[in-house]
């Protein structure tokens, strides 16, 4: 079972759990997004037997490009080591792997930054709470639900919005604005390669299609101020409401 922490926001973990327990499945946690989120006060990426991070610019710390993985099993952990080598094992390749090792410069500007993860998941909190105030109220506008005893991260924001507005349209006017907004999230299933390979069609997957024409990432950094969440905020509802 490969649970997706989208965005920051934990997946329940509880109900997967019961699942790979009563049929003997491995769990590998897409935690790309979710480095420092937690569900039920543990973190996401410690629920299964993998658990995998990016490193990616867009994601809470960032090494340029690059990534982790984490697993309490050490065969796994061996298995993984080897494979990100070009498939060495002691002094002998055994394995057809790859070359997935970080650098050392790469490494140094992560762990610097994981010193300060606190601060960067508090600021970025801080943001979405605005945000969320601004917005929750707006017709078009469906902000992100957190429930439960759950702690997102915020490594996006994103909103959905309603149908009867074009997305595409909104995104062009915000960045005519200066506005960095982009696109929320894809759906593999409209993608060329996917579509064509497994003959999918747009209504295969209403709810991902959803989401992929109807979702907006509004910018969020720590180093953001309220004045330029203000500032996104006011321009964005403006647009909608010239729309609605």
């Amino acid at each position: 079972i490969i649970p997706v922490h989208l965005f920051g926001l934990p997946v329940d973990m509880d109900g997967i759990l019961q699942i790979a327990k009563k049929y003997k499945l491995y769990i590998i946690e897409d935690a790309a997004c979710a480095l420092g989120a937690e569900y039920n006060k543990r973190r996401c990426g410690g629920f299964g037997d993998i658990g995998c991070f990016s490193f990616h610019p867009r994601k809470v710390i960032t090494t340029g490009e690059g990534g982790m993985v984490v697993t309490n099993t050490k065969k796994i952990a061996e298995r993984i080591s080897a494979l990100r080598n070009h498939g060495k094992q002691n002094i002998s390749f055994n394995l057809a792997g790859l070359n997935y090792r970080m650098t050392d410069f790469q490494g140094a500007i992560g762990w610097v930054q994981m010193e300060r993860i606190e601060y960067l998941i508090k600021e970025r909190i801080r943001l979405a709470g605005y945000y969320d105030k601004i917005l929750r109220s707006i017709d078009g506008i469906l902000i992100p639900a957190v429930k439960g005893d759950k702690r997102h991260v915020y490594q996006s924001y994103v909103i959905l919005l309603d149908r009867k507005l074009n997305r595409d349209k909104i995104i062009k006017q915000l960045k005519g604005k200066g506005i960095e907004a982009t696109i929320g999230t894809y759906a593999l299933h409209t993608l060329p390669y996917y579509s064509k390979k497994y003959n999918y069609r747009l209504e295969d997957f209403p709810n991902s299609y959803k989401a992929f024409k109807n979702s907006i990432a509004l910018p969020l950094h720590p180093k953001m101020k309220q004045n330029d969440a203000a500032k996104i905020t006011d321009i964005l509802i403006k647009l909608i409401k010239r729309l609605i």
